[in-house]
């Protein structure tokens, strides 16, 4: 295959009408490569394009075309399985390499990387914008492929997801179990370390509970792995932390609570291991054990859910729903904007870590004025971690957030414990 250029054509298109874009270099050997591959007869290669993004920005898009590249690069690292990878092909096209992935599994995949990078740059991610095809074909200078029909993937992954059963393992649990510390795909060396955190009513103040917060740990200086590269992580890497940060919280809940039984307890779960069949039958069985030893229920955390189609958010929530009291979506970031798209997708609260940084109460009250305002919309309830003091969860009560945990150093006795 020789070419400066490649053509994207939709299979049913004339190839006298496609456009062509400018090969990045480095990307034709890659191209070569991939056109041979037996991933490609299987329908586990898609191209993902940022063509939306480029013709909404206008004029715009010269200088926010590296942020929109670094974006979507970290978004794909993020929401691909394992053993998959992209290649930047020219500066709106990526082609996506899923070869032990189950194609609509991928394909899903794809879009929630376009729509956390459209929902980044635009404000806003509608279907239309969300181009992927599924490639079929590469010849010299021509990639022939089939656009996706977004809306109809989503609901055939979602009747998968609701009929699929979830094998139980309790051998294979407490193996990943033992997993920590482990390395990373990328040749990290991490451990968890998990910390009990009192759960209080901000009506009352009382505890309701514990919260299990995990840290993930590089060794061996043991600082914290940043969110970013967290994110960069391939899904058994996720799961094996999961798995970590559930039995060994469930281990310290023992060790402090001897055989008395504690209200309620927040178990944090990846939105990638819930929807994989062994990720969730391992959660699953950790669920089960973890029933005994609470009072009112468990509340489920689904965590990473930027990003994720409401449909496949629906989907994920009811798979847990009848194994918990409640279910929770942790935010990674604050929003930006309202989270009324969250309101149908089996969500019962929202959750979010507030930033460990000195700032004024006029700072203060500003931002959780904006984060209760955009969660309202979607939720009722709004449990935000860490705060740094009690007169903090007091105007943070007077604002609308319901529950809260306190930080370290806030100097209260509801604040974290010793963490493992």
């Amino acid at each position: 295959m020789s070419a400066q250029a490649v053509a994207v054509t939709p299979a049913h298109e004339s190839k006298a009408g496609a456009l062509p874009r400018l090969l990045s270099a480095g990307s034709e050997q890659a191209l070569t490569l991939v056109a041979d591959s037996v991933a490609l007869d299987e329908g586990k290669v898609a191209l993902v394009s940022l063509v939306a993004v480029r013709t909404r920005l206008g004029g715009k898009w010269a200088a926010r075309r590296d942020l929109a590249q670094e974006h979507i690069e970290r978004s794909l690292a993020r929401h691909i399985g394992a053993g998959g990878f992209s290649i930047r092909l020219s500066e709106t096209d990526y082609l996506v390499v899923q070869p032990e992935t189950p194609p609509l599994v991928g394909q899903v995949a794809c879009f929630s990387a376009l729509r956390a990078t459209l929902d980044f740059l635009l404000g806003e991610a509608v279907i239309s914008d969300i181009v992927v095809h599924e490639v079929r074909s590469i010849t010299s200078g021509t990639i022939e492929g089939r656009r996706i029909d977004v809306a109809a993937v989503e609901a055939a992954l979602t009747d998968q997801a609701a009929d699929s059963a979830a094998p139980r393992d309790p051998a294979a649990t407490m193996s990943l179990a033992r997993g920590s510390p482990f390395v990373t795909n990328d040749g990290r060396r991490v451990r968890v370390s998990c910390t009990l955190e009192p759960l209080i009513n901000l009506k009352t103040f009382a505890r309701i509970g514990y919260r299990i917060r995990r840290r993930v740990l590089q060794l061996p200086d043991e600082t914290a792995l940043p969110s970013r590269d967290q994110s960069r992580l391939s899904r058994s890497d996720v799961e094996k932390i999961d798995m970590a940060t559930l039995l060994r919280g469930l281990d310290r809940l023992n060790d402090d609570s001897g055989a008395s039984k504690q209200p309620s307890l927040v178990l944090p779960v990846s939105y990638t291991s819930l929807t994989n069949t062994r990720g969730r039958g391992l959660i699953l069985d950790v669920f089960e054990r973890a029933r005994s030893k609470v009072q009112a229920g468990l509340l489920c955390e689904i965590c990473d859910i930027e990003g994720v189609p409401p449909g496949m958010l629906l989907a994920a929530t009811s798979l847990i729903r009848p194994f918990c009291l409640f279910v929770i979506g942790k935010l990674n970031e604050p929003p930006a904007r309202s989270l009324a798209a969250l309101k149908n997708t089996g969500l019962q609260a929202v959750s979010y870590d507030w930033p460990q940084t000195a700032t004024g109460e006029a700072e203060f009250i500003g931002e959780m004025r904006d984060l209760v305002a955009f969660t309202k919309s979607a939720v009722k309830t709004l449990i935000v971690y860490q705060l740094p003091s009690q007169r903090c969860a007091a105007i943070a009560a007077q604002l609308g957030a319901t529950h809260a945990t306190l930080g370290a150093n806030s100097g209260d006795a509801h604040a974290a414990g010793r963490s493992t």
